[in-house]
């Protein structure tokens, strides 16, 4: 199977029905769910465009854990008074995954240049976000989303769990018709 390079997160649409089907040959994270193929884990994208299969490769696992300026890639697990996201750091961009859970805390301060009210204006629980390491010890890993590249890049309906969608400087659902307010990263997955 050829890799696209493409990076998928758990619950991540990867393609529709239409375009391929789930491969359940070595490395079966992918499932089919209402015509569209999500990803199960932490993956590269793997196509076979001749047999028309779709697959994720689950990274690496690896036990060195993150470093000061790395790029990470987490899950907003809580929040803790308005002005801190307690997140699961999933893996390092390049690929790696960590074996043991990592946990990275992003403050309010840490968000934005601008001042903002409440860490909600920026992320939300199961938000996963894109984030840089600002901390030289941890865990608990300190973490920014300050940046044009880092900040949410994937984020759910908190009604109906479809995936919410960019539109213009807010996310949208679909289904729902409703607006989020988001510190959205370029990089946003959908």
């Amino acid at each position: 199977m050829k890799s696209e390079k493409k990076i998928a997160l758990p619950g991540e649409r990867i393609a529709v029905i239409e375009e391929f089907m789930p491969y359940s040959g070595s490395y079966p994270y992918a499932y089919e769910e209402d015509g569209n193929i999500y990803s199960s884990v932490v993956g590269i994208v793997r196509k076979d465009l001749s047999k028309r299969l779709i697959a994720v490769e689950p990274v690496p696992k690896c036990t060195r854990l993150p470093t000061y300026n790395d790029v990470v890639y987490g899950q907003v697990m809580s929040v803790i008074k308005d002005t801190v996201a307690v997140t699961k750091i999933l893996g390092k961009e390049g690929g790696t995954r960590y074996e043991v859970t990592v946990t990275g805390l992003l403050h309010i301060s840490q968000v934005s240049e601008t001042v903002i009210r409440s860490i909600y204006d920026a992320v939300r629980i199961g938000d996963y976000i894109r984030a840089k390491v600002i901390s030289r010890h941890g865990p608990p890993y300190l973490l920014t989303i300050k940046g044009r590249d880092l900040g949410v890049i994937l984020a759910f309906c908190p009604f109906c769990h479809q995936p919410l969608r960019r539109h213009g400087t807010l996310l949208q659902c679909r289904n729902c018709r409703l607006s989020f307010k988001r510190k959205i990263s370029a990089m946003y997955l959908v």
